[in-house]
């Protein structure tokens, strides 16, 4: 299994097996090394500018050294394929510059990208492996792009990695685009692997964006979810050593929608996923947070994200200090909203709830090994919480405003009767609810 949680609770062994995991992904091998730069020139402007009315170029093995950036205008209605004898075997080396720039010459035009690594020996300053352009998006048209088994990589990736992109993929109004085992290899905490965005100045949308089997390792951030955007896919896939995993656009001035993570590993990050600003149909699930950071890491985070549900992960922290697994950090006016299924171990919260509106329903969590399994800020509102694991009653957060309704177990209360409030200090095991500031915990 990939990653994911059942909605029962997981034992123990479970989180040991999946941390011998992550350190089995970190002992494997380095993939092998680009060959040395060559010296000639290899003038692929030319073969290209062949067939940008339509057409495949092939490149058999081996290394060429780009002489330019090369940019190419794809005609409209037309398909141009480049492919490579595998990322692998087939290596092109841009220098310092940008690598590919396409241009799309009409809203049915599309490309494929396949078998090939694209190096830089820059040092992430400005240079972008791959550039995809539309004047116009093109969100009604079923052409289709594929970036397969292409590596985005620095000349000395497996040494001191002071060579690496700036950015990896940029897509600015270009729609149905599959990236299909896509690899960026960079510097943590620097640089993104794929950024998309749409037309802000027609105000139109990039649409359908799907990464599949992707390998996003040591970057600033892995995906960056732009304005004007709608639908991103993120499944199956590794982001591992970045500041931030999958971030959207924290002010957008279209309406974004459509955000999909599912069966995704992610480890030695800062913030996995962060929704940043105002979106809509959030779905994050089945996937594993590791945190290996402690103070400051937070492995999902919602400011402002409505109508989302996250379920069914794995969120494990082997340095919880100052850790958050899943933040509710901005209002949602929206809903429903759910949090469930979620396995949650060793953090110093497990669900942190900021003084908002969050309108979620919180339940059938587990946790195991947290300071705090809920961190609920004064001024919350919105929140249904029913949680049937038994717990002191101490261990319950504040029942206030936003918590009326929420239940649950507690399994120090004193005998109580129907509808009186509880205290702790027996050993009665009973559902506790919160109804409201003024009568606070009572027995149910």
């Amino acid at each position: 299994m990939r990653g994911g949680a059942t909605a029962g609770a997981p034992p123990l062994r479970l989180v040991a097996a999946l941390l011998a995991l992550m350190g089995a992904a970190r002992a494997e091998a380095p993939a092998k090394p680009p060959a040395e730069p060559p010296a000639a020139t290899f003038d692929l402007q030319e073969k290209l500018d062949a067939i940008a009315q339509g057409g495949e170029a092939r490149l058999p093995c081996g290394a060429f050294r780009l002489a330019e950036t090369v940019s190419v205008v794809i005609a409209p209605g037309a398909h141009l394929a480049l492919r490579g004898g595998g990322a692998g075997c087939t290596r092109l080396f841009a220098g310092t510059k940008d690598a590919l720039r396409f241009f799309y010459g009409g809203p049915d035009s599309s490309l494929t990208l396949e078998n090939l690594t694209l190096v830089t020996e820059g040092s992430g300053a400005t240079a972008i492996a791959l550039t995809l352009k539309a004047a116009e998006a093109n969100p009604a048209v079923g052409a289709v792009s594929v970036l397969r088994d292409v590596a985005l990589v620095g000349a000395d990736f497996t040494g001191a990695r002071t060579n690496f992109w700036a950015r990896g993929v940029v897509v600015s109004g270009v729609s149905n685009v599959d990236y299909d085992a896509l690899a960026y290899m960079g510097r943590s905490g620097v640089g993104e692997a794929i950024v998309i965005r749409g037309v802000a100045e027609r105000k139109t949308y990039s649409v359908s964006h799907r990464i599949r089997g992707a390998r996003i390792v040591n970057c600033g951030t892995g995906v960056f979810f732009g304005d004007w955007t709608q639908g991103v896919w993120v499944v199956d896939s590794d982001v591992v050593g970045c500041a931030q995993g999958i971030v959207t656009e924290p002010k957008p001035a279209g309406e974004l929608d459509q955000l999909f993570v599912r069966g995704n590993e992610f480890g030695y990050g800062l913030k996995d996923v962060v929704v940043a600003g105002p979106i809509s149909d959030v779905v994050i699930t089945n996937n594993q947070f590791g945190d290996e950071r402690g103070r400051g890491y937070a492995g999902v985070t919602l400011a402002g994200a409505r109508q989302y549900v996250v379920a069914g992960n794995v969120f494990f922290s082997t340095n919880g200090a100052g850790a958050t697994a899943i933040r509710l950090a901005g209002a949602a006016p929206r809903g429903p909203n759910l949090v469930s299924g979620n396995a949650i171990f060793g953090f110093a919260a497990g669900i942190e709830v900021g003084p908002v509106a969050a309108r979620a329903k919180i339940a059938g969590n587990e946790f195991g090994r947290n300071a705090v399994d809920y961190g609920v800020a004064p001024g919350a509102s919105g929140l249904l919480i029913v949680d049937d694991a038994p717990r002191p009653l101490a261990a319950l957060p504040a029942c206030g405003a936003g918590l009326d309704g929420s239940r649950f177990v507690v399994r120090d209360a004193k005998a109580p009767k129907y509808l009186e409030p509880l205290e702790d200090g027996g050993e009665r095991r009973v559902e506790a609810l919160c109804d409201g500031p003024a009568a606070g915990w009572r027995a149910h």
